[in-house]
């Protein structure tokens, strides 16, 4: 049984219909899902770019190898506190500016 039984139906013009359907097409999301989201709310937002995943794995990847040199590094005493901080600042920001443009 379906939790969702309520209907509505709301009348369009050609040029509301092609708008609507424009925007639902960016998102990625079912034309209910995008209603749903407007009800409920939320910020409905353009799908991110294919390559947006890649990007992030590939940042991620740069964040493991930062992290394993860091390590050495401050065995090594070879890099300062400050250096450290402002090197983890800069991923975090980084990180912060990739999620803020696609989510």
């Amino acid at each position: 049984m379906r939790n969702r039984n309520q209907r509505i139906v709301v009348h369009l013009t050609e040029k509301e219909l092609a708008r609507f359907n424009k925007n639902v097409a960016a998102t990625g999301l079912p034309r209910e899902a995008v209603l749903r989201n407007l009800i409920n709310g939320c910020e409905v937002r353009p799908k991110p770019p294919e390559c947006y995943g890649k990007l992030l794995a590939r940042m991620s990847d740069i964040g493991n190898a930062m992290y394993q040199l860091w390590y050495f590094a401050r065995q090594c005493e070879t890099i300062t506190e400050e250096q450290y901080q402002e090197s983890k600042r800069l991923l975090s920001e980084t990180w912060r500016c990739l999620h803020e443009t696609a989510c």
